[in-house]
This record gives C-alpha cells, sequence and structure tokens, in this order.
C-alpha cells in the first residue's frame, strides 16, 4: 500500500511540473510553441528549468517521513 501511495504522489508531482510550464496557456499557443504533440518535457516555469511548484513539494514531502 505504501508503494502506491507515493506512486499517486509522484505521478501527481510529474503531472503537475509538466503542465507547469502550459498552465495558464491557451491550446493553440501551447500547440505553437511546443508542436502538434503539445509539451512532452519539462520546460522552465515559475523561475525553474522543471517548473517545480510548492504544492508538489508539500504534497511529498510526508513520503521523506515514511
Amino acid at each position: 500500500m505504501k508503494d502506491q501511495y507515493a506512486a499517486f504522489l509522484l505521478g501527481g508531482a510529474i503531472g503537475d511540473a509538466l503542465g507547469a510550464a502550459v498552465e495558464f496557456m491557451p491550446r493553440a499557443e501551447t500547440l505553437s510553441r511546443f508542436g502538434p504533440e503539445g509539451i512532452t518535457d519539462y520546460a522552465p516555469a515559475y523561475g525553474t528549468s522543471h517548473g517545480e511548484k510548492l504544492l508538489s513539494s508539500l504534497a511529498l514531502w510526508p513520503l521523506w517521513r515514511i
């Protein structure tokens, strides 16, 4: 069960980081900037190279305690 919980939180953080660069971007702009596949890799966002967000960091913090 612990592994499933960790995978759930990690998957959310990865999705959060991947989507950070396009979070408020219209679809047409996303496709124009990243191509027809959309964003497929980390892009700069929120002053970091990988779009780390506070909510992801806070959600993952309990993993270091398990």
